[in-house]
């Protein structure tokens, strides 16, 4: 995680780190992670909320539903989660999240006016584009008005373990829709850190292609902010 912020802030981009709870207690529970984590706030990273439901694989413990208070791994509501990891982002308030179990696991404590939030069905999403290669959602959303704030939706597409796909055959097709893409969209990219540790070449290689192309890489944050003015 240190060494891709670093290598983030070598080429001038902005990332969001989306954390779950569990990394959210880790960073705060020590004051050289939790210095470090405000460093790269001050660098122009955002730091966001990752939410893993009930349903999966890697639950993170914590749920809305009352049906699951009695399970083993119960940890507490969403909220509770919620809290460790907005509290990295203080004075400010985390507004960008990826959240699974909505809308039932929404945390009511993200209080800001504007979020931007992203969900997808990046585990089948592709089999159902048959032979065609291509990352086009199957649906989208406008912004929705909900829970009397502003949502900006986003709609996720991957290549997941569950495709017959390597990092190296993707990079290829990543860099043809992102030259194809119209003038109106932004185009993102999701990974864990672990993902990067283990095919850093070709995380670099895009990197280059996106610095190359002349191209600036924002937070959500700034993203929906922009979009919403």
């Amino acid at each position: 995680m240190v060494e891709l912020v670093e290598k983030a802030n070598e080429y001038e981009f902005k990332l969001t780190l989306a954390f779950t709870p569990q990394w959210g207690k880790f960073i705060a529970s020590d004051s050289a992670r939790l210095d470090l984590a405000r460093q790269w706030r001050t660098q122009g990273h955002e730091i966001g909320f990752q939410h893993h439901p009930v349903t999966h694989i890697d639950w993170d413990g914590y749920s809305n539903e009352s049906d699951v208070v009695n399970y083993p791994l119960y940890l507490g509501p969403v909220n509770d989660g919620f809290s460790y990891v907005n509290a990295l982002a203080s004075p400010d308030n985390v507004i960008s999240s990826t959240i699974g179990g909505l809308p039932g696991d929404f945390p009511s404590h993200m209080t800001s006016p504007t979020l931007v939030y992203g969900e997808g069905n990046a585990d089948n999403s592709y089999p159902q584009l048959g032979s065609v290669r291509s990352l086009k959602p199957i649906y989208s959303r406008p912004i929705i008005r909900d829970i009397e704030r502003d949502l900006l939706q986003l709609t996720t597409r991957g290549f997941t373990t569950g495709m017959d796909i390597s990092l190296e055959e993707a990079l290829p097709v990543l860099q043809e829709q992102y030259r194809t893409m119209a003038d109106d969209e932004v185009f993102g990219i999701v990974w864990h850190e672990f993902d990067y540790f283990l095919e850093k070449d070709t995380y670099l290689q895009w990197f280059d292609f996106i610095k190359k192309n002349g191209s600036s890489v924002k937070t959500m944050k700034e993203i929906s902010l922009e979009y919403l003015q």
